[in-house]
Protein backbone atom coordinates (compact mmCIF):
# COMPACT_ATOMS: atom_id res chain seq x y z
CA UNK A 1 0.00 0.00 0.00
CA UNK A 2 1.30 3.61 -0.84
CA UNK A 3 2.50 5.97 1.96
CA UNK A 4 -0.39 8.09 0.96
CA UNK A 5 -2.79 5.55 1.05
CA UNK A 6 -2.15 4.23 4.93
CA UNK A 7 -2.23 8.23 5.54
CA UNK A 8 -5.59 8.91 4.26
CA UNK A 9 -6.77 5.73 5.78
CA UNK A 10 -5.61 6.07 9.39
CA UNK A 11 -7.58 9.51 9.21
CA UNK A 12 -4.47 11.44 9.32
CA UNK A 13 -5.10 13.55 6.30
CA UNK A 14 -6.96 13.89 3.19
CA UNK A 15 -6.80 13.38 -0.40
CA UNK A 16 -6.64 16.66 -1.22
CA UNK A 17 -3.40 16.55 1.09
CA UNK A 18 -1.90 14.24 -0.38
CA UNK A 19 -2.64 16.02 -3.85
CA UNK A 20 -1.13 19.00 -2.70
CA UNK A 21 2.06 17.24 -2.01
CA UNK A 22 1.96 15.35 -4.91
CA UNK A 23 2.22 18.33 -6.71
CA UNK A 24 4.74 19.84 -4.68
CA UNK A 25 6.82 17.45 -5.98
CA UNK A 26 5.91 17.12 -9.84
CA UNK A 27 6.51 20.93 -9.94
CA UNK A 28 10.15 19.69 -8.58
CA UNK A 29 9.92 19.34 -4.63
CA UNK A 30 12.69 16.44 -4.43
CA UNK A 31 11.53 15.93 -0.15
CA UNK A 32 9.23 12.96 -0.06
CA UNK A 33 5.96 12.86 0.71
CA UNK A 34 6.41 12.59 4.21
CA UNK A 35 8.64 15.28 4.48
CA UNK A 36 6.43 17.89 2.83
CA UNK A 37 3.24 16.65 4.67
CA UNK A 38 5.27 17.66 8.63
CA UNK A 39 6.57 21.13 7.01
CA UNK A 40 3.21 22.14 5.52
CA UNK A 41 2.03 20.94 9.10
CA UNK A 42 -0.36 18.26 7.65
CA UNK A 43 0.60 15.49 9.94
CA UNK A 44 3.16 15.05 12.79
CA UNK A 45 6.13 13.27 12.72
CA UNK A 46 4.92 10.36 15.07
CA UNK A 47 2.16 10.35 12.20
CA UNK A 48 4.59 9.64 9.61
CA UNK A 49 6.33 7.13 11.76
CA UNK A 50 3.30 5.34 12.24
CA UNK A 51 2.07 5.05 8.60
CA UNK A 52 5.86 3.65 7.79
CA UNK A 53 5.63 1.40 10.31
CA UNK A 54 2.43 0.14 8.70
CA UNK A 55 3.72 0.58 4.98
CA UNK A 56 7.26 -1.70 6.35
CA UNK A 57 6.07 -3.39 8.90
CA UNK A 58 7.99 -2.76 12.21
CA UNK A 59 11.41 -3.21 12.04
CA UNK A 60 12.70 -6.07 14.50
CA UNK A 61 15.76 -8.32 13.62
CA UNK A 62 15.45 -11.05 11.63
CA UNK A 63 11.80 -10.34 10.53
CA UNK A 64 12.54 -8.15 7.42
CA UNK A 65 15.18 -9.24 4.38
CA UNK A 66 18.47 -7.51 4.46
CA UNK A 67 17.25 -5.34 2.08
CA UNK A 68 14.16 -3.78 3.29
CA UNK A 69 15.93 -3.80 6.87
CA UNK A 70 18.51 -1.28 5.29
CA UNK A 71 15.50 0.58 3.88
CA UNK A 72 13.52 1.06 6.60
CA UNK A 73 17.01 1.90 9.39
CA UNK A 74 17.98 4.16 6.18
CA UNK A 75 14.28 6.34 6.37
CA UNK A 76 14.04 6.32 10.16
CA UNK A 77 17.55 7.53 10.41
CA UNK A 78 16.92 10.38 7.51
CA UNK A 79 13.37 10.92 9.14
CA UNK A 80 13.41 11.05 12.73
CA UNK A 81 16.94 11.44 14.59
Amino acid sequence: MLLGQILIKEGFCTDKDILAALDKQQHGDSRFIGEILISDNVITENQLKRALEIQFGTYKKGLLSPKWARVWCSLKKALFQ
